[in-house]
């Protein structure tokens, strides 16, 4: 039997939050598989831990973003885009409010700057 794998928590924390602020696209999934540890586990620890279940959300924040203005700016492809924003619970919806025109207003702000 394997000796139990043990980890610094708070050197775990820097890790993702120096992976949170690296360029690029960014995943739990690639988080771990860069670190080498099990998926499962960090969500295991993330459900014992509040902050780095916050960290984690924020990875997340972060894919979800880089898709939505991704996909809207046309820098990735929009079929893709709007596949991997599904996975995360997404659903396709038209909106037609003053809102949706502020969003692409606002995406086109952001690729101009």
């Amino acid at each position: 039997m394997a000796r139990p794998f043990r980890i610094d928590r708070d050197q775990l924390k820097l890790d993702m939050i120096a992976y949170l602020d690296s360029e690029g696209y960014k995943t739990v999934t690639s988080f771990c598989r860069k670190n080498r540890i099990s998926r499962s586990w960090l969500y295991a620890l993330c459900a014992e831990d509040q902050e780095l279940k916050d960290i984690s959300e924020q990875i997340n924040l972060a894919r979800e973003e880089h898709l939505e203005l991704g996909g809207l700016s046309g820098d990735l492809n929009a079929g893709m885009a709007k596949f991997a924003l599904s996975q995360m619970g997404w659903t396709e919806k038209q909106d037609i409010s003053e809102n949706s025109k502020q969003t692409v207003e606002y995406v086109r702000k952001i690729k101009n700057d």
